[in-house]
């Protein structure tokens, strides 16, 4: 879900946007942490040659993509917010 903003918000509806992105960023936060140990995880299993490593590999880059992108989502967020 993203978070959207008319040109003619107020600043009550501004507040109201940096709270939920605030909340969201927290879970991102908290998500992150699970996602590190489930990256590891993946790792440990391919490098004992688990039966469906190919898959569980796959499964991790793809995730590994994710989290490239929402990291620089952020890095241009707060490029954006100084400029």
């Amino acid at each position: 879900m993203f978070l959207t903003l008319s040109p003619k918000a107020t600043v009550e509806a501004v507040k109201e946007l940096i709270k939920k992105h605030e909340e969201f960023e927290k879970r991102m936060n908290t998500n992150d942490d699970k996602i590190n140990q489930m990256m590891q995880f993946a790792e440990r299993l391919n490098d004992e040659n688990h039966y469906a490593s190919d898959k569980i590999t796959e499964k991790a880059r793809s995730i590994d993509e994710r989290l490239v992108a929402k990291s620089s989502f952020h890095s241009l967020l707060n490029f954006s917010q100084f400029r």
